[in-house]
C-alpha cells in the first residue's frame, strides 16, 4: 500500500476568522499512548513528583494529594485535561493563529510541545507556518532528545504530515512502594471514556 503523500500548506485565514482550537478525544487518547496512566502519584524519572498522563509537580497541579490514593481512569484524564486546555492548547492556538489545524496536526504539535517544552524558534514549525511541507516533516526529526525519543517523534511527523494514527492502545501501571516508582500492568481502550467525559 502506498504512503499518503505530504499535503500542501496549512489554509490561512485572517487570525480574527480563524476557528478556536477545540480539544477533541483522539489528541488527548494520543498523549496518554505515549504518557501512559499512573493512577496515583508517583516519582518519575527524574524523581519529581507525578500523577496520570505525566503531570509532573511543576505543572502547577497538586499531584501530591494523590499519593497513595489511586483514582478512577476518568479522574485521571479529566485532571490530564485540564492541563492540556490550560497550558498547551492556549500556547499551540498562539503560534498558529491565522492557520487552520486539523484534527491530527493538533494532535502531533501538542505531543511535540508536551515532550520538548516548546514551540518559539523551532525549525519544524517555521517550515511548517511558510507552507515548506517537506522541509518541516525533515526538521521534526531533528527533536528526538539524541535518539532517545526517535520512535514517538516519528509517529508524530507521519501523524502531523501524512495523517497516519497510530494504535491509541494506553499502557496502564501500578506504582511499587516504597521506591514508588511506576511498574506497567496492563493496557486500556481510553476513547469510550474521553467520548463521555468530552463529548467528542
Amino acid at each position: 500500500m502506498t504512503a499518503p503523500q505530504i499535503p500542501g500548506a496549512p489554509a490561512k485565514v485572517p487570525a480574527t476568522a480563524a476557528p478556536a482550537l477545540r480539544l477533541t478525544a483522539r489528541p488527548v487518547a494520543l498523549m496518554a499512548h505515549f504518557e501512559g496512566i499512573v493512577p496515583e502519584t508517583y516519582l518519575d524519572g527524574h524523581n519529581i513528583w507525578t500523577a496520570f498522563m505525566g503531570v509532573a509537580a511543576t505543572s502547577g497541579v497538586d499531584v501530591l494529594q494523590y499519593k497513595d490514593k489511586p483514582q478512577p481512569i476518568d479522574v485521571c484524564l479529566r485532571v490530564s485535561i485540564e492541563l492540556l486546555e490550560r497550558q498547551y492548547l492556549p500556547t499551540v492556538a498562539k503560534v498558529f493563529a491565522g492557520h487552520v489545524l486539523t484534527e491530527n496536526q493538533l494532535a502531533a504539535w501538542l505531543s511535540f510541545l508536551w515532550r520538548n517544552g516548546h514551540l518559539a524558534g523551532v525549525e519544524c514549525v517555521r517550515d511548517f507556518l511558510g507552507g515548506q511541507m517537506k522541509s518541516a516533516a525533515v526538521t521534526w526529526m531533528n527533536w528526538t532528545d539524541h535518539g532517545a525519543e526517535e520512535e514517538r517523534a516519528g509517529i508524530e511527523r507521519d501523524l502531523c504530515f501524512k495523517g497516519i494514527w497510530p494504535d491509541l492502545a494506553v499502557p496502564v501501571s501500578r506504582v511499587l512502594k516504597p521506591s514508588y516508582k511506576p511498574h506497567f500492568d496492563h493496557d486500556i481502550d481510553v476513547m469510550p471514556i474521553l467520548r463521555s467525559i468530552m463529548g467528542a
